[in-house]
């Protein structure tokens, strides 16, 4: 909306009005007979003294103030994505993640954003999320996408196995089949780790009967530390659970590496270099955060997650 007619509206003075924008007064004048042209009606009443908004120019100085004040919020953050801050940025975490990696990840992008929104889901969704344009980017199992999107390595872990405390060491194939014939098996349904489990698994031709099947990391957990049964997980979605709980053991998953990896991902074009930071975040905060935890208990963990050396990008 033009200024001059805001200015007339605060000020109802066209004096005054055209000293304050520093101009005359007849083109203050003009200005307004020509919004009176375009709306069809008049939108002061100059017969009061001082003259006053009709109803119209009521309407029209309400509308004005909205345009104003969304054309400033408009500038404002024009001006701070010029300086590198977003002013809004919505991620999508795999659900694979542990929930402590939050704190730490919105605290780290704080610095680069007024404001999050962290959704969690399954890759496949938190994939469909990002093409839709729901989310800007994504930190989730790496696949060879059928979209087109860019992609930052983050890290590699393993698939590993986690058994109640009490069952005792797992440490071969023929361990594997005996707890798979004494405890039930816990299947994580849905997304991309339940199938590489179930793949791998008749890979080796274990077949654990029906029994328990979850599709949350944290249900699982929970019923492993209940004595339940036992389930195959990686590090990082065992972490919350297993930080609070004395009923679970970390097993490595016996015979031949087994691992995905997690990668950061973006449309092109489109907040290629926040993606990329929150690719080195999430490396960093497992690294110094959640690392030195799992391999308390753990220790051979800690070659297990294996971090880039030299981070780069593909389109996949």
């Amino acid at each position: 909306m033009h200024p001059n007619f805001l200015t007339v509206c605060e000020t109802l003075n066209m004096t005054e009005a055209a000293r304050r924008l520093g101009i005359t007064q007849s083109a203050v004048s003009h200005s307004v007979l020509s919004l009176e042209r375009l709306v069809r009606d008049q939108v002061f009443d100059r017969q009061t003294r001082p003259m006053s908004l009709t109803p119209v120019g009521h309407a029209l100085f309400e509308a004005a103030q909205r345009v104003d004040a969304s054309f400033r919020t408009f500038h404002s953050t024009i001006d701070k994505m010029k300086a590198g801050k977003i002013p809004h940025l919505r991620i999508g975490l795999t659900s694979s993640l542990p929930g402590a990696l939050v704190p730490y990840l919105t605290s780290a992008i704080g610095e680069h954003v007024d404001r999050i929104t962290i959704r969690t889901g399954l890759t496949p969704d938190l994939r469909a999320s990002l093409m839709s344009g729901e989310i800007d980017a994504a930190v989730m199992i790496n696949r060879q996408l059928d979209a087109h999107l860019v992609t930052y390595s983050a890290l590699t872990e393993p698939y590993i196995l986690a058994a109640p405390s009490s069952f005792g060491e797992v440490g071969s194939l023929s361990d594997l089949l005996e707890i798979s014939k004494r405890l039930p098996f816990i299947r994580w349904i849905g997304g991309y780790m339940g199938r590489d489990i179930e793949a791998h698994l008749k890979r080796l031709r274990i077949y654990p009967p029906e029994r328990f099947a979850l599709d949350d990391r944290n249900a699982v957990m929970n019923t492993i530390a209940a004595g339940l049964g036992w389930a195959v997980i990686t590090p990082l979605s065992a972490y919350d659970v297993w930080q609070h709980s004395t009923n679970i053991r970390l097993h490595p998953f016996p015979g031949a590496v087994f691992q995905h990896s997690l990668v950061a991902a973006h449309k092109p074009g489109q907040f290629g270099w926040m993606a990329e930071r929150c690719a080195a975040m999430v490396r960093d905060i497992i690294k110094t955060r959640l690392l030195p935890d799992l391999t308390a208990r753990s220790p051979w963990l800690r070659e297990t997650i294996i971090f880039p050396q030299n981070p780069s990008h593909h389109e996949s």
